[in-house]
């Protein structure tokens, strides 16, 4: 009888567990059809939380459209990440999480009219990207995360401009000047 109690209970806890309410941006991302210039089109829905956990592919162009919709970041994850392709970001609303959207190596494209607040180390991080394609960061609002916006020396987005930055742990804007 406790045993069966026991199973009872764990099973209704994971099945009122926040995190399973969530929508994966993964999942999404792995069905989503090209559209136009891009290789994979997202336009989420403003009644629907996500979960934060996207990570573009190897050469890849994909346009995620928020449309207000809230984005669950993972305790010390990357909530939206693309490495060695291209991701154009706007009107996402990403909320805790390690990294907010995160630009890495070989990677290009745009985070614009974005908020995000509680990461819990960068909002915005662009660290060795593309520098032939560049990326561009504007008119996002980035509040109560470590660091507002975080880049490598000689590696700064090809445009940064027009971000509100606030309420940061350590700095609103920091580069990292390896040796």
């Amino acid at each position: 009888m406790p045993r069966m109690i026991l199973h009872s209970a764990l099973l209704l806890l994971l099945l009122t567990s926040p995190v399973l309410a969530y929508e994966s941006l993964q999942a999404l991302y792995e069905q989503a059809e090209p559209s136009g210039e891009y290789d994979r089109y997202i336009e989420l829905d403003p009644q629907t939380e996500y979960l934060g956990d996207l990570h573009v592919s190897v050469e890849e162009n994909v346009r995620l459209i928020g449309n207000g919709a809230l984005i669950h970041g993972r305790p010390y994850n990357i909530s939206i990440g693309v490495f060695f392709g291209t991701l154009d970001v706007s009107n996402c609303v990403v909320i805790g999480g390690g990294y907010g959207i995160y630009f890495s190596t070989g990677a290009s494209g745009s985070a614009f009219a974005n908020t995000i607040s509680g990461c819990s180390e960068y909002g915005i991080s662009t660290i060795y990207q593309d520098e032939q394609i560049g990326v561009e960061i504007w008119d996002n609002i980035i509040t109560d995360c470590q660091i507002g916006f975080y880049c490598i020396e000689l590696h700064h987005p090809e445009y940064l401009d027009y971000n509100t930055i606030y309420s940061t742990t350590s700095y609103r804007y920091a580069e990292f000047c390896p040796d």
